[in-house]
């Protein structure tokens, strides 16, 4: 492959992954009196979120920043659920 075939193809890519939409959104469980609580925000049934920008530092910190932005409770342990 000659050296131009590989910048085209580099440029591509990283206009795809500029291109690339993810969003983030956290599930934030707790008991209270041996009954189970989800926090939610605005409304009853909205669980805090944002999307996932190219300057959060990872995943984890996208997530911390929405979640103190948006409920203004900072998160300690974080597990990652995969679907």
């Amino acid at each position: 492959m000659d050296p131009q075939t590989r910048r085209t193809k580099k440029g591509k890519a990283a206009v795809k992954a500029d291109e690339a939409k993810v969003d983030l959104t956290a599930v934030v469980v707790a008991v209270n009196d041996s009954e189970p609580c989800v926090l939610t925000v605005g409304h009853a049934d909205t669980l805090p979120s944002g999307p996932f920008a190219l300057e959060h530092r990872s995943l984890q910190s996208g997530l911390r920043g929405w979640v103190e932005q948006q409920t203004g409770h900072a998160l300690g342990y974080i597990e990652q659920l995969y679907t």
